[in-house]
């Protein structure tokens, strides 16, 4: 995934070369559009307890993000997150796991995906240190001080948003 995005990174900016003058929108998006989705491939789904915290993604999200501010190395990170507005590659992947865990709950018990989730459930129950998908949403839940919605297993319509907010507010 980071070699696919890195390649993808490398024709975006070619890209930018070739067109001459474009605005940080422009760029912002194609970040957006054209790299990101590389390193959030399967994110909502992948479960590794020691790689979630993918310090190469990060490293060319702070790249990239230096690119479309046209800024040096020098400028903090922080400075470069803040400016554009993103959060952290880790923020992401909580945003998407996170969104993904409350479609589940949504979902009618006779769907497959919720059956699944609901034996990965019991066997964390079952076992508080399970390697499970759970386990880590559950932690991330924690994290974020939702931990209600976790012990109640249900989320209103806003719960990206709420999830979201509280992730920014983690990453200030």
């Amino acid at each position: 995934m980071l070699r696919k995005a890195r390649m993808a990174a490398g024709m975006a900016w070619a890209m930018v070369v070739r067109v001459g003058n474009m605005t940080v929108k422009g760029m912002d998006g194609m970040w957006k559009a054209l790299i990101r989705p590389h390193l959030e491939y399967g994110a909502e789904v992948m479960n590794s307890h020691q790689d979630y915290l993918w310090e190469d993604a990060e490293k060319l999200m702070r790249a990239n993000g230096r690119r479309v501010l046209l800024c040096g190395s020098r400028v903090p990170n922080e400075a470069v997150m803040g400016e554009l507005g993103w959060i952290s590659m880790l923020g992401r992947r909580m945003l998407l796991r996170l969104t993904f865990w409350g479609k589940i709950l949504n979902m009618s018990k006779d769907r497959l995906v919720r059956q699944v989730y609901e034996v990965g459930r019991a066997r964390l129950d079952a076992n508080q240190n399970a390697n499970t998908w759970c386990n880590l949403t559950r932690k991330w839940i924690r994290q974020l001080g939702l931990e209600e919605s976790w012990n109640k297993q249900a989320v209103d319509a806003q719960w990206r948003e709420v999830v979201q907010r509280k992730i920014m507010q983690t990453e200030e």
